[in-house]
């Protein structure tokens, strides 16, 4: 009788060894991938915490409120009770504050706003913020109908001013209105001038195009206005152009984007830093390699305009619509940080 060997042959085991593996990798991908479970864990922990932190300030302000309103004092006791928050600066909340509505508050690295109404909102990320102008809130102490100056609310005094004394400007309830006869906001102020990075974003609307060039907001030098970044719409495309180097060499721009007859509200944005550019438009985004270094030059500018093209070459190209939000940053912010104050302007200035 022929005895037959029982046991596990050498290529079953080596067999047994790679779906092991195989095995393996696939746990691994799927706890640790981009959308893995371990990702998705600590999204749904940052989640909760982000939500647990905005019932807190909501339950301070409803207590803080009196036969008058929210009594500001009242408030700052209520808010200096929440460990870990600060103000927009960073700056612990205390009893003796002073606090004027609307406010940004900052709790577990989430920025809100309390509004003079008492609500409670997420706000921008704050971190590196060096100008914030905003349609809602377009002076320090709240909205006016009648203020000649568009007030930087990140803290830096960076206020834009008109520019002809006889244009009054002209605001509706959460924007600054362009009605296309030059009425210029601007600010004669080097505000990136020690950057090595930078984003800005702005958020506007024109409701009806016109088949001719309107600029939203630019930077410029003055002693060489050809240079610098600009956010417009012209004959052909909507474009966010970017002079990186002198005599408009190192052009860099995303234009011809999107479907120049429906335009609608929406956010624009480039963030740059060391040798690379993010657009944004919306929620798409588009990345360009330039050489590193190369972007200095944007930072030096020393004049920027809101709702035409002064100073440059004497042209006007007046904007007509709706502005609601400008922001700059002295960094580079991420997409999934664009994402977030997408999402906020969408939510701010009813967006869907």
């Amino acid at each position: 009788m022929t005895k037959q060997t029982k046991g596990i042959t050498l290529i079953a085991l080596v067999i047994t060894i790679i779906v092991l593996l195989i095995l393996a990798g696939v746990t691994i991908v799927t706890l640790t991938g981009d959308n893995g479970l371990l990702q998705k864990a600590n999204e749904a922990k940052n989640t909760t915490i982000e939500a647990e932190g905005l019932e807190r300030i909501k339950l301070a302000v409803m207590a803080s409120h009196d036969e008058n309103g929210i009594n500001t004092t009242f408030l700052a006791k209520n808010l200096s009770q929440i460990n870990n928050l600060t103000d927009s600066n960073n700056k612990a909340i205390e009893e003796s504050t002073e606090i004027t509505l609307p406010k940004i508050i900052k709790l577990n690295s989430t920025t809100y706003e309390i509004n003079a109404d008492g609500e409670v909102y997420k706000y921008y990320n704050t971190d590196g913020l060096i100008l914030l102008l905003d349609g809602i809130n377009n002076t320090r102490n709240g909205h006016s109908t009648t203020t000649t100056t568009w007030e930087d609310l990140s803290g830096n005094n960076n206020d834009f001013t008109k520019l002809d004394s006889a244009l009054n400007a002209i605001w509706s309830d959460n924007s600054y209105v362009g009605d296309a006869t030059n009425r210029t906001l601007v600010l004669n102020k080097a505000i990136l001038e020690n950057s090595n990075e930078c984003t800005v974003e702005v958020c506007y609307d024109i409701p009806k195009f016109n088949n001719n060039y309107i600029w939203i907001f630019q930077s410029r030098q003055k002693v060489n206005p050809a240079n610098g970044f600009q956010f417009n719409v012209s004959p052909n495309n909507r474009e966010i152009c970017l002079w990186t180097g002198k005599n408009n060499s190192n052009y860099h721009s995303l234009s011809n984007f999107k479907n120049l007859t429906d335009l609608g509200k929406r956010t624009e944005a480039f963030s740059v830093g060391s040798n690379n550019i993010i657009f944004s438009d919306d929620l798409q985004f588009y990345n360009e390699d330039i050489e590193e270094g190369i972007i200095n030059s944007v930072m030096q500018r020393d004049f920027y305009s809101i709702g035409s093209a002064y100073p440059w070459s004497g042209t006007n190209y007046s904007f007509k619509g709706n502005i609601y939000s400008i922001r700059v940053y002295n960094r580079k912010l991420s997409e999934d940080e664009l994402k977030n104050n997408y999402e906020i302007d969408r939510s701010r200035f009813n967006m869907d």
